[in-house]
């Protein structure tokens, strides 16, 4: 541990706490400020995310949920859906909620794209005619 992550203010079960304590209790939420790189999910970091379906393919006027599954560092797997920053490159061809439910507008393609901190992944959506 660096000086400067030991002056760092720590939060641990709701409890804001000095001095590191906390980590060797495993109890490490996270520290603030928070870097890209700091993103994590409980005491694990997420080092990669595989989207599922990989490649969908809807009628216009249809919606289909995604799902987002993060490694985490620790190794584990967990569905971090609701945790990522949804994007679509075209939003007249489709657009993704907040939960990853895509909703085909116009005949297209459009490459979604979801993100927690600096990682990420893609995937392209292709919208045919009713």
């Amino acid at each position: 541990m660096t000086r400067t992550q030991m002056l760092l203010p720590r939060v641990a079960v709701g409890v804001l706490l000095f001095a590191g304590a906390a980590i060797s209790a495993g109890l490490y939420a996270f520290h603030a400020p928070r870097s890209p790189t700091q993103e994590r999910v409980g005491a694990a970091r997420i080092v990669a995310i595989r989207l599922t379906p990989v490649a969908p393919k809807l009628a216009v006027g249809l919606s289909q949920a995604m799902t987002a599954t993060g490694t985490l560092s620790d190794g584990t797997k967990q569905n971090v859906t609701t945790k990522l920053t949804w994007t679509s490159t075209a939003a007249a061809v489709a657009s993704v909620t907040d939960q990853g439910e895509l909703k085909a507008m116009s005949p297209g393609q459009t490459t979604i794209r979801a993100a927690f901190g600096d990682v990420s992944s893609v995937i392209t959506l292709t919208v045919s005619a009713k």
